[in-house]
């Protein structure tokens, strides 16, 4: 039996609370959902790490091909990109941190599981709204502006200009409009499955 299957035997009893209800497996069921919940979290960190890491091995890269003599300008780019990759890195490592912390004030009964998944589902829903998406986004966009300018420098012919160009439209693409449906398929996901633990919250409490 899943949640959604105990919500509708409850809902079967009109008003009447459901003692018989076993809410040892119903707590079963939203620790269950809680490490899938969790998953996505660790899932998404990783991500952040590794795309993170595989920008610094990118931009490394086409700094050590610059044949010209390196500028103060370059070793400028240098520092900015690598401090913009960080940036993006610790910022979603300090937010991560914060909700595991958050999580951890949560009790162990069937009510403060529940809690404790909303509060997933809350943090989850905030993280892939647009303007927090955009905001998150804008170091990557630095980055990759930065990276065009290092690959102009390995390559100042056309075919440099070209890469870049492209790289720096694709970027901006990305940041603009991938929070568009990020944000609309994180709604379709993650809201009925909190409106489902709000009633659920709400029928525990009033069976008490």
């Amino acid at each position: 039996m899943n949640l959604d299957q105990m919500l509708e035997a409850w809902r079967s009893q009109n008003e009447t609370p459901l003692y018989g209800v076993n809410r040892d497996l119903l707590q079963l069921i939203i620790q269950h959902e809680q490490r899938d919940l969790r998953r996505g979290l660790r899932g998404a960190k990783w991500l952040a790490y590794g795309v993170s890491a595989l920008l610094l091995a990118f931009f490394a890269i086409f700094f050590a091909s610059i044949d010209n003599a390196r500028t103060a300008w370059d070793y400028a780019a240098a520092g900015i990109a690598i401090g913009a990759t960080l940036l993006f890195a610790g910022a979603f490592s300090v937010s991560h941190k914060r909700q595991v912390l958050r999580e951890r004030g949560f009790g162990n009964s069937l009510q403060e599981e529940i809690r404790r998944n909303l509060s997933v589902i809350d943090y989850l829903l905030s993280r892939s709204r647009r303007k927090a998406q955009l905001l998150n986004g804008s170091p990557m966009v630095i980055v990759g502006i930065l990276i065009g300018w290092l690959i102009i420098r390995a390559d100042d012919g056309p075919s440099g200009w070209y890469i870049a160009g492209a790289l720096f439209l694709f970027n901006v693409v990305i940041w603009l409009f991938s929070p568009v449906w990020t944000s609309r398929l994180a709604e379709k996901q993650l809201l009925p499955y909190r409106r489902r633990l709000s009633e659920l919250l709400e029928l525990l409490n009033s069976s008490e």
